[in-house]
């Protein structure tokens, strides 16, 4: 495939006209790189079956374990993890983008949350953030539960990130 592509390449700088204005370069890279991409398919390269999510039985296992229970700060952190990565499809550095603040309590129980989405805005900034999606939190009491708990332990004056430091009670300082 290099190879062709540089025979193309080639051909198309030889000509007297730009890249801007040869359509045909455009079309015959495009043509090299389909054939190129449907002969790897036909070797049995790709993706095929792609990544599987979890079933509802995987998720109640999950949600069901000791350490997602809910009793302690971090368990209860754990779950909010977790129903973030779920129902909100965060990945990654997405979870370190999400404010206190994109979660704003519905009229109808559930929450509205606002999600940058790291794959189209790459400058995500806490003042300049761009435009957001919005997702809705169902209105499901043992969720709703989780996210206002997590919420209520916040401390007033605290970093605007959804997650928060520990702090080391004994001495008052970011573990």
């Amino acid at each position: 495939m290099p190879r062709e592509n540089n025979r193309i390449y080639k051909k198309t700088l030889a000509s007297s006209e730009s890249l801007e204005k040869n359509v045909n370069f455009f079309c015959e890279i495009g043509k090299v790189y389909s054939g190129k991409i449907k002969y790897l398919t036909d070797l049995g390269y790709g993706e095929k079956n792609g990544a599987n999510g979890l079933s509802n039985e995987e998720v109640q296992q999950v949600l069901n374990h000791h350490l997602m229970d809910r009793s302690t700060p971090q368990s209860l952190l754990k779950r909010v993890f977790f129903y973030n990565a779920i129902l909100l499809g965060s990945r990654g550095g997405e979870h370190f983008y999400l404010m206190a603040e994109d979660f704003k309590k519905c009229e109808g129980g559930g929450y509205d949350v606002l999600i940058y989405r790291s794959k189209t805005n790459q400058r995500v900034e806490i003042g300049n953030r761009g435009k957001a999606d919005k997702l809705i939190l169902p209105n499901n009491s043992d969720i709703i539960e989780v996210y206002e708990k997590y919420l209520s332990y916040r401390p007033q004056l605290s970093e605007p990130n959804f997650y928060l430091q520990e702090c080391d009670e004994q001495n008052g300082e970011q573990i």
